[in-house]
Parts: C-alpha cells; structure tokens; sequence
C-alpha cells in the first residue's frame, strides 16, 4: 500500500467482514455472465442483500477487486476521484495508483469542461491497469442529489477500459441514462425481484444459516409474506431466536404472525418511515388503502396532481414501492405486502376504529367512480 493510500480511511476501502453467507449460485452466474461484458447496476431496497450478495459473490471469484464505501464526502468529484485512486492502490498493490494519479499534470490541471475533465481523470487512473479487475462503488444513493459525482460515473462506466468493469450498488435509482445504457449493452441491471430469496433458499436460509428446520408449508407462508426480502427473513429467524425454548414449534403451528409483524413495522418505522417528509407519510398511509395504486385513484385522497409525481419518486428511491406497467391504465403502484400493512396500521392507530371504517367506505367509493368495482 502506498503512503498517499494510508491517509484514506481502511472502512472507506474495505468490504464488508463476512461471516456465514448462504451460497447463491443462481444470482453468482447471473452476474458473472453480466460482468463478462459490461458494467452492473445492483438496484435494492433496504436490508435486501446487495452488499452482502456482492462481497460474497467477489470473495469467491479470482478476479482482485477494489471496494469504495461511498458516503455524502464522495458527491464532490475530486474526493470521489480520490476514493476510486485509493481503492485501486489497495487493489493492485506495488502501481502506487493513488500517488501517482492525484499529482499527474492530468489531475491538477485537466480541461475545465467537467465531461472532458472526468474522461481525462478515468483514462489517467486506468492507464495502468492491464488485467481484470473490478470496481465496487457501493452506497450510490449516499451521495446528495444534485452531486457532480453521478455525471463522473456516467463517464466512468463509458471510458473505463476493457479489462475493468464496475459494479454499483443503490437503494434508488441514481440519474443516469439507464435505458440508452440498456441498449448500449454498457450495463446489467440486478433488482428488487432478482435479488429475492426463492422458497427454496429460503430453507437454505433457515437451515443452513440459522439452524432451524421448517416445513415446506411454513416456508411457503413466510416467503409469500416478506416476498423474498431478505431483511423481513431476518427479521423473522431472529423473532424465532427469542421464542423461549419449546415455544417455537407451537407458534410455527398456529401461524400467529402478529409478533413477528411488530417486530417488522418497528423496523419500518425507525428505518424507512421516519425520514420521509410529512406530506409523503400522509400520502403513504392514504395511498396504502389500495392494492394497486393509480394515480387517478389517489388524486382523490388529498394530494391532487401531485400524486403521480409523488409515486414516480417513492420508485424511484425504492422505498418497498413497485411500478407496475400496463399499456391499458398506464404505470399502477404497490407496496410491499409488510409495508402496506404497517401503513395501514399507522392509518388504524390514527383514525380509530369509527373513523377508519368511514375512511374504507369512501376509498370503496372511489374504487367504483374509477370502474374499479373488483377491487371495492
């Protein structure tokens, strides 16, 4: 390691430590053949294994690698320029990458256009890197929203050379011309639906992981109920955990998942709800009166035209939010199942019992003026 490397932060440029993974053959081999020839975007929403997936996938393959931990410092180019300088040192040791790059003319004096700039800055980084190697920038949505650094990755993921590919990870979608680079072949998109666990992972999960058996009946209840994610599996192996002993197998009898659902929303409230905005905790818990949410629906509940923006953004930050596309009622929304129930408890807790039936009442009513009368 260089002595300019030394002054970056180890956590800054270290992966995660792993302990016991499970084994995830299907989405190794979905990746490996993605990084064959082009970047990866790993787009997940909160406690759904992105970072973990990755590191595990990485520790396992032959090609070095450079991990960057991103956090809001890195929404300035040059800081970031320097985190990817460093990675890459730790990476390849003996170039000296970080030392030599950030005082080269190209560095310290490079054209003043910031995409001539960065392009400059990428072929100046790479220009020693002859064998393969991968990038990790993780926590993309770390950086603020309107940061220089985003356009510095575009250029990134165009003039990185061949040998090197990048692998970003994000809770939400970052402003990047993501269907041009689709169609471009430049990068592999991994989300929400490939990063769930299968019923029969989920067992993997339990068994091997946790050291708990369960039916295949349980199992399919459970992974029907989080979806896949894999924070809610945790969530539930470690509700199991303080079951007192010989209590567990008879609560897996009667499927009583009241518990373990508090225990969810709990998560929910002090990891995803409480940093949103007053005026979107409304809409969410307004909106969480229907299974498919339409933007003409919720414009009826107080939000007006601002409903459709409001739900592009909520998909667009993943915050357990699907869009669903439908060429005869144009884009339809949904919650995740855990997550609508938590809103709709909050709704619950704040109406009461009198208020709340009043409040179903006219969200049926709404439901048939929309031709909607399946759904009332």
């Amino acid at each position: 390691m260089s002595p300019g490397t030394q002054s970056i932060s180890q956590a800054k440029i270290n992966p995660p430590r792993l302990t016991r993974v499970l084994n995830r053959p299907r989405l190794y081999k979905r990746l490996q053949r993605g990084l064959e020839d082009r970047h990866v975007l790993i787009l997940g929403q909160a406690a759904q294994g992105k970072t973990t997936f990755t590191a595990a996938y990485l520790a396992q393959s032959s090609v070095p690698f450079a991990w960057i931990n991103l956090d809001i410092e890195d929404s300035d180019s040059v800081t970031l320029f320097h985190s990817l300088a460093g990675g890459l040192d730790k990476a390849a040791p003996g170039t000296d990458l970080f030392s030599t790059f950030t005082v080269s003319p190209e560095f310290t004096h490079a054209p003043r256009f910031l995409t001539s700039m960065y392009r400059v800055w990428v072929r100046t980084l790479f220009a020693s890197i002859r064998n393969p190697i991968h990038v990790v920038l993780d926590g993309l949505d770390c950086l603020s929203a309107e940061a220089p650094s985003y356009k510095a990755i575009e250029v990134l993921l165009r003039e990185a050379p061949d040998p090197v590919r990048i692998i970003l990870l994000s809770r939400s979608l970052p402003p990047f011309d993501l269907e041009g680079m689709k169609m471009r072949r430049q990068v592999l998109i991994l989300d929400n639906e490939d990063l769930a666990f299968t019923p029969r992972e989920v067992k993997q999960f339990f068994s091997r992981m946790r050291g708990i058996a369960l039916d295949d009946d349980v199992v399919a209840k459970i992974h029907q109920l989080a979806e896949g994610w894999v924070g809610g599996l945790i969530l539930f192996s470690e509700f199991l955990d303080q079951l007192p002993p010989g209590q567990r197998d008879d609560y897996l009898d009667r499927f009583d998942w009241s518990r373990y659902k508090r225990q969810v929303f709990t998560y929910f409230g002090e990891t995803i709800f409480a940093a949103l905005e007053p005026e979107v905790k409304e809409f969410m818990i307004q909106a969480s009166l229907f299974e498919m949410i339409e933007p003409d629906l919720v414009r009826n509940i107080g939000t007006g035209e601002k409903a459709e923006n409001i739900l592009s953004l909520l998909a667009q930050r993943n915050l357990f939010v699907s869009v669903i596309s439908s060429e005869q009622d144009g884009f339809t929304y949904r919650f995740h199942q855990l997550f609508r129930e938590f809103l709709r408890a909050r709704l619950l807790s704040a109406a009461g019992p009198a208020r709340m039936r009043s409040i179903l009442v006219r969200s049926a009513e709404i439901l048939q003026q929309n031709g909607r009368n399946d759904q009332a």
